[in-house]
């Protein structure tokens, strides 16, 4: 069964243990509630069980193990246990802006023909107390863009429709 307004946020994670609280909780603080999380252990030896069942009683949370075969695999996996109609494929080492999930949604619902919206991120180097802002405007024909190159510098700025996969 797929619920309209559900994002799935697909994390996954292979020995990034020690970053996946952070990518966790930047979904559960979003202003849009409607999500499920999917963590995806693609065979880590660390600590990633033990993070993800800090979180046991959180409903939108689902653990998945599978013995390692690259993130790729793990995405698919991922979509494979998912339920949304909208996708967002976050990396254990990487968070969410405040209020992404909402953003990217209400351009992909204003315009339903719309197979993914895209946006910004922020680059960040604690140990070097480094942070930029990256992200470009297309005023263009997005589709044009994108086959002369990628515009897109980060996949988690990416909400996919459903029906794209």
């Amino acid at each position: 069964m797929q619920f309209p307004n559900l994002i799935s946020v697909i994390i996954p994670c292979y020995n990034h243990g020690r970053y996946l609280s952070d990518a966790i909780d930047s979904v559960l603080s979003q202003n849009h509630k409607n999500v499920e999380i999917i963590v995806v252990d693609d065979g880590s030896t660390d600590c990633t069980r033990d993070v993800f069942n800090k979180y046991a009683g959180i409903n939108v949370l689902k653990y998945v193990y599978q013995n390692n075969q690259g993130l790729s695999a793990a995405r698919n996996t991922g979509i494979d246990n998912s339920t949304g109609n909208y996708f967002v494929f976050l990396d254990a080492d990487d968070w969410l802006l405040d209020n992404a999930l909402a953003t990217n949604l209400s351009f992909l619902q204003a315009n339903k023909l719309l197979a993914f919206v895209s946006g910004g991120h922020v680059i960040v180097n604690d140990r070097e107390n480094y942070k930029e802002e990256r992200g470009e405007v297309i005023a263009g024909d997005h589709y044009n863009e994108m086959l002369q190159r990628n515009y897109i510098g980060m996949h988690a700025t990416v909400m996919y429709q459903r029906w794209v996969f």
